[in-house]
């Protein structure tokens, strides 16, 4: 009896380290991976593309790529500081691939929202170096800054389903995360 269940505990801990995490991953990265859990999905996903990232640089990116690297990361910085802090960051040097990035996954009013902060800059188009976006938002003064906080706001109140778009998103487009 002691050697059965020595047996069937040795099976439980192979089908854990082998079997169920290639299944639970199979399940994730298949085809309706992000109907389940699309918050895990897109977070999986992105990860995908950091390793990605440190491979080929952001221009190697596929498009897919680029625009979930973008959109998730001025996502994270607005929710957390605010457009004034995503500008400060090296991730805005890609806000004009954010703003095509929203659109591209569906998420109109975001995308609506990015561009206009956007156009506070010259061309609508800020700066890929940090230091000239630093310095205009500086010379936007208080007129621009209270703008800025108004666009806050309509981004944390928009109500596109960020999490379930992108999710819809990167599984149609999985070549291109999956081939990576």
């Amino acid at each position: 009896m002691g050697y059965l269940i020595a047996v069937i505990i040795v099976v439980v801990i192979a089908a854990g380290l082998f079997g169920w995490g290639w299944w639970s991953q199979k399940r994730l990265y298949g085809p309706h991976g992000h109907e389940r859990h699309p918050d895990i999905y897109v977070l999986a996903m992105h990860g995908k593309v950091k390793k990605h990232l440190k491979r080929v640089g952001f221009e190697g990116l596929t498009q897919a790529e680029r625009f979930c690297w973008s959109v998730l990361w001025l996502w994270r910085l607005v929710e957390i500081g605010g457009f004034e802090r995503y500008y400060q960051e090296s991730y805005a040097d890609y806000a004009v691939e954010a703003a095509d990035g929203f659109e591209a996954i569906g998420a109109k009013g975001f995308g609506t929202i990015v561009r206009r902060a956007n156009a506070l800059f010259e061309n609508g188009r800020p700066p890929r170096i940090k230091e000239l976006r630093k310095e205009h938002l500086e010379d936007l003064g208080e007129e621009g800054a209270a703008e800025l906080n108004e666009l806050d706001e309509e981004f944390r109140d928009c109500e596109d389903d960020l999490q379930v778009l992108l999710a819809e998103y990167i599984a149609a487009h999985r070549e291109e995360f999956l081939k990576a």
